[in-house]
This record gives C-alpha cells, structure tokens and sequence, in this order.
C-alpha cells in the first residue's frame, strides 16, 4: 500500500507556497549560529552569533555577527535593519526568549509593526530565511577559511562586502530578480534617525521618593520636584546611565540629574567584571585587552543618543 513506519506516525500535514505581493509587508528574523574566533585569552575560542532581517517580498537582507544571541544584539540589528530598508508591517519569528521580550515587542508596537510568532515546532512557516543560512554556509562561509577573521568588527566587514556586492545583487532563483532591484523598486523610505534614536532607549518604571530621588541599578538621580512620590517612566541608552530621561503620563519632564553613578551601564549589557589576576600574570596587559574589548562593544552599536530630536515631538508619534 505504499506506506512506511514514518508516514503512519506522522500526521498528514500540507503547506502552501506564499508570497507577500510588495516589500516591507512581512520580515522574517531568525538568529544562525556563526563560526569561532579567538577569545580575548590565548587558546581560547568564542561563537560568533549572525542575526539577520529577510523581506519575504523581495529577498532583501539586513545582518550581523555579534558575540552573543541576546537582546542588545538582537535590537543592534534590528534598529539598522530599519535604517537601510524602512520600516515593516509585519516581523515574523520563532518563540525563542530574545524575540519575546518586551523591549522588542514594544518598539514594534511604537513603530506600528505587527509582531508576529511562527507556531511551536513548524519551522516551515520560516522556509526563506531558512534558504538563506544555506546560501550563507555555501557562499560565504567558505570563504572564511582564506581569509580567516580574528574578531566581530572583521567578520561583519567581509560580510558586509558579500552580501552588498554578491548577495543583492545575484539573480534570484525563485523571483528572477536581484533581491536589490526588487526591493529599491518600491522607494521605501529608511526610519528617521531622530525617531530611532526615541524608540530605541530602554524603559522602566521607577517611584520617587519623598526627597525627589530615584535608583537605577544602584545610581541615584534627583528629579523634577512636581514628580515627588509620584510612578515615572525612565528612558535611556542602556550601555549610557550617564543620561536618564523622565517622564510621567505621557508628558517629559527634565531630565534627571545623577548624584552618583556607580555603573556607567545597565547590568544586563555591561561586560562581566574580570577575573583577580594570578600572581604572575601581565596585570597591565589584561586591563588594556579589557579597555579594546569595551571600546569594540561600542564601536558595535550605533549610537543615536548624540543625533537631534524631532522637533515638536514628545516621541515618534506619526510612524
């Protein structure tokens, strides 16, 4: 009867080719892992992380390697993915943690994207993105053993090189055009910087005490003195604490003035502490390895926090 132990296990599932009918209708995101490079120490390696933003329509991508699959690498991404190829009705992803996190879900909803979950153990739904980890392992992955990059900032350079001058611009299979071409077609406008650099800042929720002070991660600020006792939401550049903005309902108020600050960075994005130095060991080489390993963090990220604000805007009303 032609059946096999397989088919009359598994249950008869069908699946339907699709295709959004213009670009930016549909993203799809998903997070590969990437090739070793060598650790800050002798002898040891690190996995570098490649995230990447695909147009279902037209091909397109936007990626990147980073050195973890967290979120601020994961927002890194995203917010230049938006800056190159405008912004998208919809973001298409699996149920991993770093893309349900609510500071992910709610720079969608501020920008008007529908953020979207593929269905638990049904990778098929995620097909394109999945097609291209392969072009990736097959057309640029082998190039890494010539040219052999020994850090991030590297590695995102060659890649960069290829998917600008090779992948975009190659004929595809499917569309019989360069992912380019069809997507430059349709004269997306990228997001305004000053709207990024809105969106982007972190939040939370913190209560004045009756001195007008409030803490973030162990510093202390002074506020606005209408603000006592008062629920206020903070903003702010996570790898910054220097800069905390205030608001309450709805409203900004200046922003808050730091009485001390004992981290320069939200914990969850600082570089762990380094370990006490055996006897021995190059004391002096290890905080120098430690300074180019923060400064390289920095280099990473755009920074928007310097750009100026839209004018006449509280936030990025009119997305």
């Amino acid at each position: 009867m032609g059946k096999t132990r397989r088919l009359t296990t598994t249950p008869h599932r069908t699946f339907h080719r699709f295709e959004t009918k213009a670009p930016n209708e549909l993203w799809m995101t998903d997070v590969k892992y990437g090739p070793y490079l060598p650790g800050e120490q002798p002898d040891t390696f690190r996995r570098a992380y490649l995230i990447a933003f695909l147009d279902d329509h037209s091909r397109a991508v936007w990626g990147a390697y980073y050195p973890a699959e967290d979120l601020p690498s994961l927002l890194d991404c995203f917010k230049r993915a938006l800056l190159r190829r405008g912004v998208p009705s919809r973001v298409y992803c699996d149920q991993g943690l770093v893309f349900k996190s609510r500071q992910f879900s709610r720079i969608c909803a501020e920008l008007g994207i529908r953020h979207v979950f593929a269905k638990a153990y049904a990778p098929q739904g995620k097909g394109k993105i999945e097609r291209f980890w392969k072009t990736v392992d097959t057309g640029f992955a082998p190039e890494l053993q010539v040219s052999q990059p020994k850090t991030i900032e590297e590695l995102n350079r060659l890649f960069w090189a290829w998917l600008e001058t090779d992948y975009l611009h190659r004929k595809h299979g499917e569309t019989d055009e360069t992912p380019a071409a069809r997507h430059d077609r349709a004269k997306i406008p990228p997001l305004d910087p000053a709207v990024a650099a809105e969106v982007f800042l972190w939040r939370e929720q913190r209560t004045v005490d009756k001195a007008g002070v409030i803490s973030v991660f162990g510093n202390r600020y002074e506020v606005d003195p209408r603000l006592y006792r008062q629920r206020v939401d903070i903003r702010y550049d996570p790898f910054d604490l220097g800069t905390i903005r205030v608001f309450c309902d709805g409203r900004r108020f200046p922003d808050a003035v730091v009485l001390n600050l004992h981290r320069a960075a939200d914990p969850r994005v600082a570089p762990a502490e380094p370990a006490a130095p055996r006897p021995g060991t190059d004391y002096l080489r290890r905080l120098q390895q430690q300074q180019e390993a923060e400064a390289r963090a920095k280099i990473r990220r755009l920074e928007f926090r310097n750009l100026p604000q839209a004018q006449g805007k509280e936030g990025p009303q009119g997305v």
